[in-house]
């Protein structure tokens, strides 16, 4: 998760070069896939030189994350093997495997709570307030 973090903040680095320069890229949903790093490259062209130059490794540094990122997801699957417990996190959408294995390793056997509610209430996803007579003593938001 945190190389997944870091990559994130590398790609929002190279937008905001992007934009700071006034260079746009329209009609590609993803900059960074294949379509859209060759107009990345393109528009880092036009960058002035030092701009230019931090771009370019900054773009090494995300493809040395995505390598990275790959490997651990290989050796998470050689390690966890899919199981009857991750299935059904498997349906959300959005949760793939990889998710579906970290959520199973955090919350455990998700029929142990009575209902969604509570298991949000167990990730610390719902605001709390503590109050005594009816007024509210104080008021926490989220996970104490």
């Amino acid at each position: 998760m945190l190389l997944v973090r870091q990559r994130i903040q590398l790609k929002n680095s190279i937008h905001a070069t992007l934009a700071k320069y006034a260079l746009t890229v329209v009609g590609i949903s993803d900059l960074f896939g294949a379509k859209g790093r060759m107009m990345l490259e393109e528009r880092i062209g036009s960058l002035l030189p030092q701009t230019q130059y931090v771009t370019l490794a900054l773009l090494k540094q995300i493809d040395s994350l995505e390598e990275q990122i790959q490997d651990l997801e290989a050796r998470m699957r050689e390690i966890f093997e899919p199981t009857l417990k991750t299935e059904p996190s498997n349906t959300l959408p959005g949760v793939g495997f990889i998710l579906a294995t970290v959520i199973e390793l955090e919350v455990g056997i998700v029929d142990r709570f009575p209902g969604p509610e509570h298991l949000a209430s167990y990730a610390g996803q719902t605001p709390r307030v503590h109050g005594s007579g009816g007024k509210p003593t104080t008021e926490r938001r989220g996970q104490m």
